[in-house]
């Protein structure tokens, strides 16, 4: 079996939608199939596009964001690997962009500055 780790709000939240369900995908179409990808995509764009994000907003671009902000929050790279499900490490290093604030704390922290 697959685990995620979610906040505890939004775990309710899904046993509530999914209220007993015990086969199929945890999202699906009015059909009962899964979304295709391209759906998912549009999903995003239009989600993105409702709160006012002007950029483009995909998915994998999601993905990106959250590793980045897993790394910024302290999580180590190992675990963020392991969140994202990567095979190599060296796919997590490229994938997450470290933030200059994340990288001037560290420095700050390594040379025992206090901010």
């Amino acid at each position: 079996m697959d685990t995620c780790p979610l906040l505890p709000a939004v775990a309710q939240e899904l046993r509530t939608y999914l209220d007993g369900r015990e086969t199929g995908c945890v999202f699906e179409s009015n059909r009962l199939k899964s979304y295709t990808t391209r759906y998912v995509q549009r999903l995003v764009h239009e989600a993105a596009q409702r709160v006012g994000i002007a950029k483009r907003v995909t998915p994998h671009r999601l993905r990106a964001s959250v590793a980045t902000i897993l790394l910024d929050a302290g999580m180590p790279l190992d675990q963020v690997q392991k969140f994202l499900r990567h095979k190599r490490i060296t796919t997590t290093q490229i994938y997450a962009e470290t933030s200059l604030q994340g990288m001037s704390d560290n420095y700050l922290r390594a040379f025992g500055q206090k901010k």
